[in-house]
């Protein structure tokens, strides 16, 4: 069993370096990363709808890794919660003993 759960642990910090890797810059596909050029160049035009456009872009983006990492870190707190347990009763025992 405690071999068991070492892997799932093992299997959620894998996890967590996934989704690193696919939120960085090298994992999106050449299309979005051309789009998302073209349109950093044209910021410097005199115009409020590429501007816009960058800061929802942007917004999109952080919140999509917030949800991301969100919904990470609630997976390992719900992981941990036996291992927690665990040790109050051990520890529980051990004052009893």
């Amino acid at each position: 069993m405690k071999t068991l759960y070492g892997l799932v642990i093992a299997l959620w910090l894998a996890c967590g370096l996934g989704m690193h890797a696919y939120f960085s810059r090298s994992a999106q596909g050449p299309a979005e990363v051309e789009q998302k050029r073209d349109l950093y160049l044209r910021q410097f035009e005199n115009n409020d709808t590429v501007a816009r456009r960058i800061r929802e872009e942007h917004e999109r983006s952080n919140a999509t890794v917030a949800a991301g990492y969100a919904a990470w870190l609630v997976a390992g707190v719900v992981l941990t919660i036996p291992a927690i347990q665990f040790v109050f009763q051990k520890a529980e025992k051990s004052i009893d003993a």
